[in-house]
């Protein structure tokens, strides 16, 4: 078992299964696998904004987006996923790293996320977590603010069917 934060570019490839790295993610979520599976609240709403886009985009159908967001949900609901709150402290520390690290607002929520996650799992004496995004930028910040990084654009198995 490991422990695991993922952003959004991550998350996306847990349900839309034709996107490089989907295998190794779906991997990764595997109830079998038992890893901690951490998220940032604002998920939901990324997670919802990704599918709409790739649907107007026409990557997905309609049909595929209510599908994977209703995946998605139910996934958070039986809870294979922690969701983090984004208290104040994370908000300040998420504005300095848009300085510090050039990020766009939500990936410094994220990072702020799995910085403020890492230092408790690490203080409760257990292994650090392993950040997991798609963006080759927020991977570059969370290896520059001490974070275990790996992208699953790095992982090129085939597809993996969604029957974990």
């Amino acid at each position: 078992m490991a422990n695991y934060y993922l952003d959004t570019s991550a998350l996306v490839k847990c349900y839309v299964v034709s996107e490089v790295g989907s295998a190794w993610v779906q991997d990764l979520i595997a109830h079998r696998a038992g890893n901690l599976l951490l998220l940032s609240q604002i998920a939901l709403v990324e997670v919802a904004a990704a599918l709409a886009r790739k649907e107007r985009e026409g990557e997905i159908t309609p049909e595929e987006r209510l599908r994977y967001l209703g995946l998605f949900v139910w996934d958070c609901r039986r809870n294979r996923y922690h969701l983090l709150p984004n208290p104040e402290a994370i908000l300040r520390l998420a504005a300095d790293l848009t300085y510090r690290r050039a990020l766009r607002a939500y990936d410094a929520i994220h990072l702020a996320t799995a910085l403020q996650a890492n230092q408790l799992i690490i203080n409760a004496g257990a292994a650090p977590l392993t950040f997991v995004s798609a963006d080759s930028r927020l991977c570059v910040a969370g290896l520059a603010e001490g974070l275990v990084v790996d992208n699953p654009l790095d992982h090129l198995s085939p597809t993996a069917s969604r029957g974990n």
